[in-house]
């Protein structure tokens, strides 16, 4: 609030908000010490659990930043391949896409420590009943609302743009469907944080990412922009099966 009230430039906005996210991180390690160390344990029980901590919240923020790199890549490589008017395109259908997650919100804050209590009370059947709501909620929802921007997706584009912009129309309802899944199934990554087994998320989270710039460039060159909906979905797909997998045995589950 100050920088902007005294016009600071756009560069110490970045140093401020870096240098916020630096101290929550110190902050949360801090306060992660200092819990583990309430319970009586040994000198030995004490470093583990503070290695564990900082394992934690590395791979943890290392998620937000695989998840930047892959979101700006994206864009690179098809400003790179296709050109600024395709950047354009994508970025109108991206944008629409997230509204999804804008409404979702809200579920998706409460899964963590819901699914975390649940976990740690070892009722895994009550779980799988917990999961299989919140799955048919978040597709049902989901489902209606690409069905609703479907029917007037064309129209509301040239609307809000122009008739130049209409192959974002197309784009947007795969990104939305891509969207869509990742949003159902956003217990299963969830599962895994309330295990403590955020280096695993973050493995998943690199080899699902390489895979997608290895499918992107050729996809996009071989169809153009619209190939990074189908790729998206793809990838999506992909995480999927990895995070249900990975769930399953982290549960003791048969996948």
């Amino acid at each position: 609030m100050l920088l902007y009230i005294y016009g600071a430039p756009y560069v110490y906005f970045c140093i401020a908000w870096a240098v916020g996210l630096i101290t929550l991180n110190i902050t949360t390690i801090i306060y992660g010490f200092k819990h583990a160390d309430r319970a009586p344990k040994t000198t030995t029980q004490n470093i583990t659990a503070r290695a564990t901590i900082i394992r934690f919240v590395l791979a943890s923020n290392l998620q937000g930043s695989i998840k930047t790199v892959r979101k700006e890549g994206e864009v690179l490589l098809i400003g790179a391949l296709l050109g600024t008017p395709a950047v354009a395109i994508y970025k109108i259908a991206r944008q629409i896409s997230q509204i999804l997650a804008r409404l979702t919100d809200p579920i998706a804050q409460t899964l963590l420590p819901t699914i975390t209590e649940i976990l740690v009370n070892n009722e895994i059947s009550y779980y799988l009943e917990y999961r299989r709501r919140v799955h048919w909620i978040l597709g049902l929802s989901s489902a209606s609302l690409c069905i609703v921007w479907a029917m007037g997706a064309d129209w509301l584009i040239a609307f809000g743009f122009s008739d130049k912009y209409q192959p974002a129309v197309s784009l947007s309802i795969m990104l939305m469907i891509a969207a869509s899944i990742a949003g159902c199934f956003a217990t299963l990554p969830v599962t895994l944080l309330a295990k403590g087994q955020a280096t695993t998320l973050l493995r998943l989270n690199s080899l699902s990412t390489i895979a997608y710039f290895i499918i992107l460039p050729p996809s996009l060159i071989q169809f153009g922009v619209e190939a990074a909906g189908i790729t998206a979905i793809a990838y999506q797909l992909l995480w999927f099966v990895l995070l249900n997998r990975a769930s399953s045995n982290a549960l003791n589950l048969k996948a």
